[in-house]
C-alpha cells in the first residue's frame, strides 16, 4: 500500500465525525473533519510527510522550505522529518496569527524564509485563511510558490488561491467521505 493509500484509510478512520456543525468560514455542514487526529500521531506524521514529497515530485516543485499557520506546523515538519532521508532537506517556518512586535519589527514568520516555498494546509474551506497565509508571507518577502493543502473541502478555496498562486490538495473531502461510512463504526486504535 502507498503512503497516500495509508494516510487516506487513516484519516477515513479517525478525521472524519458525522456531526452538524458551524465552520470557521460560518457555513453550516453535517460532517466535521479533524486532521489533527492523524497529524499529530506517529503514523500519520510519517505517512504526510513521505505522501507530500511524493506530491512534490509527482508536481515537479523544487522546494526549500515548507510552512504556514499553526495548524500546519504538524504537516511542516512531517515533510522536513521525511526529507532528511532525501538528498534534499527541506527547511520549515510557521507563520502567526498574530503580530508579534520584535524590536519595533513586525514578526508574522518565524524560521526558513527564501528559497522555492510551498505552503502547506491541513484542511481548506473558504480558503479565507490561505489568503491571509500568503499575504503575511508576502509582507515579510516570502515568494510562495504554490499551495498544497492535505484535505480540500471543495468550497471556495481552490478558487480564491489560484487567483493568487497555484493550488494543489492531496485529498478532497468527497474522496475521503465516500469510504467513511465502511469505517465510521470502528473503535479508534491510534493514540488520539
Amino acid at each position: 500500500m502507498s503512503p497516500r493509500d495509508a494516510l487516506k484509510q487513516l484519516l477515513i478512520r479517525f478525521a472524519i465525525k458525522s456531526n452538524r456543525i458551524t465552520l470557521s468560514s460560518g457555513r453550516t455542514s453535517d460532517y466535521f473533519i479533524e486532521p489533527r487526529r492523524v497529524t499529530l500521531t506517529a503514523t500519520g506524521a510519517h505517512l504526510i510527510g513521505l505522501t507530500y514529497l511524493d506530491r512534490f515530485k509527482e508536481l515537479e516543485l523544487c522546494v526549500d522550505a515548507v510552512g504556514g499557520m499553526e495548524t500546519a506546523a504538524p504537516i511542516a515538519i512531517s515533510i522536513s522529518a521525511a526529507s532528511y532521508a532525501t538528498k534534499k532537506e527541506i527547511q520549515t517556518f510557521l507563520i502567526k496569527r498574530k503580530v508579534v512586535f520584535g524590536g519595533g519589527i513586525r514578526l508574522w514568520v518565524d524560521g526558513f524564509r527564501s528559497g522555492e516555498v510551498v505552503l502547506v494546509e491541513d484542511l481548506t474551506t473558504s480558503g479565507n485563511s490561505t489568503v491571509d497565509s500568503l499575504t503575511k508571507a508576502a509582507e515579510v518577502g516570502i515568494n510562495v510558490k504554490a499551495v498544497v493543502t492535505l484535505i480540500d473541502r471543495e468550497e471556495g478555496s481552490a478558487g480564491r488561491v489560484k487567483s493568487i498562486c497555484p493550488f494543489y490538495r492531496i485529498f478532497t473531502a468527497q474522496e475521503l467521505f465516500a469510504g467513511f461510512g465502511k469505517h465510521a463504526s470502528k473503535p479508534s486504535s491510534l493514540p488520539l
